[in-house]
């Protein structure tokens, strides 16, 4: 007897893997957990829009309102400085990447399809997948189906043959992580794992289980660094400065070259009140003017000297004599 079936549920569903239990975000803080879930209920679960399976866009004020909690009639919410914190922390695990998008934050789910997927989970198809699990998380196994090319980056582990990097998967971490060469340094660090010498790593190789995570984080710090070494408003595609300082250097000469071309505007009374030079006084040249001129100068070059008025020391001197 077939047993009745009552209504769907709406909203879809999503998968959870059993191995979370075991997983570092266990050991992280509450917000960590509950984080987590949210952003995978709010991961689209397939191409739209724009946005790739896995995807969604936020804000850190959505996200804020969205751990929030109730006490009574209250209402509590973490700050953003949590909020933030915890975001971060999960793209450090691996488990996230954030990028700039317009209107917020775009939020990628890493290795969705490959755990929203239930013939990936042990029991559902009779013959279990330990085996395919001792090959690490979901881009491996998208990897193994895929044709070998050149391109591809070859990684070696700690335990196990050596993991195929496909070109189009580097292809996607060098849009995420724009200042660095993400190429160039999978290569670095592919040869720094085969140096068995002192200096080399081929005792720090990553194992199976988790090569993925850590290579993301791995990225992710080192683009990090490169973009606090490049300073605030950097570009990404431009992390020394030369392609931004041309452009400043063609800006200033097309300006330059627009003033040159115009025609120099008159300066307002103002500025000619201000700063402009008086204009020069004519020579007078009327005699009777001169001659006023002349006798007010000795006058007042006598008074200063403490002598008597021109007419008047010559008629006391011409006295005494007589």
């Amino acid at each position: 007897m077939v047993p009745e079936q009552g209504p769907a549920i709406p909203g879809g569903y999503i998968l959870k893997a059993r191995k979370t239990l075991s997983s570092n975000i266990m050991d992280k803080p509450p917000l960590w957990a509950k984080l987590w879930d949210w952003m995978l209920l709010k991961a689209s679960h397939r191409d739209h829009g724009g946005l790739r399976r896995g995807q969604f866009v936020t804000t850190l004020d959505e996200a804020r309102r969205a751990m929030s909690w109730r006490v009574g009639y209250r209402t509590e919410s973490p700050t953003l400085e949590q909020v933030r914190n915890a975001v971060e922390g999960l793209a450090r695990e691996g488990m996230v990447a954030t990028a700039r998008a317009r209107g917020g934050t775009l939020v990628t789910v890493c290795n969705y399809a490959f755990y929203q997927d239930p013939k990936n989970y042990e029991g559902r198809n009779g013959k279990g997948c330990e085996a395919r699990a001792k090959a690490g998380p979901g881009p491996g196994h998208e990897q193994e189906s895929r044709e070998p090319s050149p391109q591809d980056l070859m990684l070696p582990l700690a335990d196990g043959p050596d993991q195929r990097i496909p070109a189009g998967r580097v292809a996607e971490w060098q849009e995420k992580y724009r200042f660095l060469d993400v190429s160039a340094e999978l290569h670095g660090l592919a040869a720094w794992f085969r140096d068995p010498g002192e200096r080399g790593g081929a005792a720090k190789r990553w194992p199976a289980s988790r090569w993925f995570f850590a290579l993301v984080a791995w990225l992710g710090k080192k683009n990090r660094a490169a973009v606090a070494q490049a300073g605030p408003g950097a570009d990404p595609g431009d992390p020394d400065g030369g392609r931004a300082a041309a452009k400043r250097r063609e800006r200033t000469d097309k300006m330059l070259a627009e003033l040159r071309s115009k025609r120099p505007c008159p300066p307002p009374d103002y500025v000619r009140q201000a700063f402009g030079r008086p204009a020069a006084e004519k020579p007078e040249t009327d005699p009777a003017r001169v001659e006023a001129e002349r006798t007010r100068q000795v006058a007042e070059l006598r008074r200063a000297w403490g002598l008597p008025p021109e007419g008047r020391g010559e008629d006391a001197s011409s006295g005494r004599r007589g």
